[in-house]
């Protein structure tokens, strides 16, 4: 079936899409390879949806992991900056 794919004599369903998509841990979009009009493939989001997209499951949670970290940094940073215009 796969081979037929490959070979271009057949597609693949919407329900085979998602089992490969879910497979590789992918959108269908990427999948397919397709991409926003839009979206510039240079712009930050789509070369950092394509690293994303890279990593195993495990390099994914430590990723998520480290934006986290950067956001609340950030939220504790702002709220300093707040508890210094208060006083």
């Amino acid at each position: 079936m796969i081979s037929s794919y490959e070979k271009d004599i057949s597609s693949p369903n919407i329900e085979t899409l998602v089992k490969i998509a879910d497979y590789f841990e992918i959108s269908i979009d990427r999948l397919v390879g397709h991409m926003i009009k839009s979206e510039n493939p240079e712009s930050p989001k789509v070369q950092f949806d394509h690293l994303f997209d890279s990593f195993s499951a495990q390099d994914k949670e430590r990723c998520l992991l480290i934006l986290k970290t950067l956001l609340l940094e950030r939220e504790m940073s702002n709220e300093k900056t707040l508890l210094k215009k208060t006083n």
